[in-house]
């Protein structure tokens, strides 16, 4: 025997009613899951491609070490300007594709009193000099002997570009190669 057709209607009716609902909920659901807008002014604190080793928001390690044609570069020594700093290595191949933007980026910027300073990162001294000559350098580089300052930062990996504002709290974070320069100008731009 057949069901009538206002028994068949009814059925479908309900269930077209619980399939909105669970819609609703749904939507409503993701709409609570969007972080409201920072309306603080102060720079917002980045990562992206990976954690941030815990350092986000927090003081950046000094440093102290020469560069690779030997003056004598300490982290403290930049304070007051925004500090771009990048561990590489010229055995790495994302840092080569890296250092042009990198060397871009800093043209850019140092005018407006950023610092760039590059750090090796198990390296030779010899490898980073016929590097940077081939390549271009026009930021400090310095070697980080014995991993001192890849330990103080929690490197894990290579490239690593941090961003460090002028009152030396870290703001940014990027493990991996940096290939659009507009990433950093971004950042620079919005603690400038």
């Amino acid at each position: 025997m057949e069901k009538p057709q206002e028994t068949i209607n009814t059925q479908y009716v309900g269930w077209a009613f619980r399939l909105t609902l669970i819609l609703i909920a749904g939507i409503a659901i993701l709409l609570l899951a969007i972080p409201a807008p920072d309306t603080s002014g102060k720079p917002k604190v980045q990562t992206f491609g990976g954690e941030s080793n815990g350092l986000l928001g927090t003081e950046a390690p000094n440093f102290t070490q020469r560069s690779i044609d030997g003056e004598l570069l300490s982290l403290d020594q930049l304070t007051g300007n925004p500090v771009v700093l990048n561990f590489w290595a010229t055995w790495c191949g994302p840092c080569k594709v890296e250092h042009p933007v990198l060397q871009k980026v800093a043209q850019q910027y140092s005018s407006k009193g950023v610092a760039f300073v590059g750090v090796l990162h198990l390296d030779k001294i010899t490898a980073a000099k016929t590097f940077l000559s081939r390549y271009g350098a026009n930021y400090p580089m310095i070697m980080d002997y014995n991993s001192n300052i890849s330990k103080s930062y929690k490197i894990q990996g290579i490239p690593h570009t941090f961003v460090i504002n002028a009152n030396g709290e870290i703001v940014f974070s990027y493990p991996g190669a940096i290939t659009n320069e507009q990433i950093l100008q971004d950042v620079l731009d919005e603690i400038l």
